[in-house]
């Protein structure tokens, strides 16, 4: 059995559900809300595609190991959790200390999008985290299919994921996997789970996670006090966040007014 080196546990919030229900997104916006420009903070974000990416180029047996996967996730299969263990747990204990050495900061919170999808990868959570709660967002079949090909359509070729040619029967196989294996998966989470919709606007989604956050004190990776800040900072009109949100719905690009203010 593979484990963690690293005796350093941190903390996380984890978004997950079916392809293209806006995990990214939220969890941008998650950040967006714990995020103080005064002070450095303890908290990082990344997509589970990233750590894969990062797995891709590692000159390793791991990344040969990572690499043999590529024709599975062209079918939309996604990486077997015999690879996506070893590779999580090097991704912690080699690239975040890097990463926390390149921001001049400690790390104790991760917002990861795209996990858990599996029972397997909830017990990998339970290794590598001290505390973890999981938002599961939940959209319709119709709804999600059309934002796969909102997203195909606005991406250039040359930046579309490994996944994206498979088309149709990619997204399929995906749905397949969160119906048969990632709901039944969630179910064993009990208290440490909650259930969004996605066709709730965003700032009332957003204000239950942080609500479930604040509350959950017996699983929560947050502190109420970081959970209250930011519900004040969504119940200010004006506050980035709320312009964020408001560009997001419009839509407008959103990367540049989450990083200003």
């Amino acid at each position: 059995m593979v484990r963690m080196k690293s005796s350093a546990k941190r903390n996380a919030v984890a978004f997950t559900g079916n392809s293209c229900n806006g995990k990214s997104t939220i969890a941008e916006l998650t950040e967006a809300a714990l995020n103080s420009k005064h002070q450095k903070s303890p908290l990082f974000r990344i997509d589970m595609s990233e750590i894969i990416s990062y797995g891709l180029k590692m000159e390793t047996s791991l990344g040969d190991t990572v690499r043999a996967c590529i024709p599975q996730m062209k079918k939309g299969e996604y990486v077997p959790d015999n690879v996506v263990r070893p590779l999580f747990f090097s991704w912690m204990d080699e690239e975040l200390p890097q990463i926390e050495d390149r921001l001049g900061r400690s790390i104790n919170l991760l917002i990861i999008a795209g996990m858990p999808r599996t029972h397997a990868q909830i017990d990998m959570m339970s290794i590598a985290f001290n505390r973890f709660q999981v938002i599961n967002i939940i959209t319709t079949y119709e709804q999600a299919y059309s934002r796969y090909l909102h997203r195909l359509a606005k991406m250039p070729p040359e930046k579309r994921r490994q996944d994206d040619a498979g088309g149709k029967a990619v997204f399929d196989n995906r749905w397949k996997v969160y119906e048969e294996q990632t709901l039944p998966a969630l179910e064993s989470l009990g208290n440490a789970v909650l259930h969004v919709s996605h066709a709730e606007a965003l700032n009332p989604r957003l204000k239950r996670v942080f609500t479930f956050l604040r509350n959950n004190r017996t699983t929560s990776p947050v502190s109420a006090n970081a959970a209250n800040t930011a519900l004040w900072r969504l119940n200010s009109r004006g506050h980035r966040i709320n312009e964020a949100i408001s560009c997001i719905e419009a839509p407008l690009p959103v990367n540049q007014m989450l990083a200003t203010g």
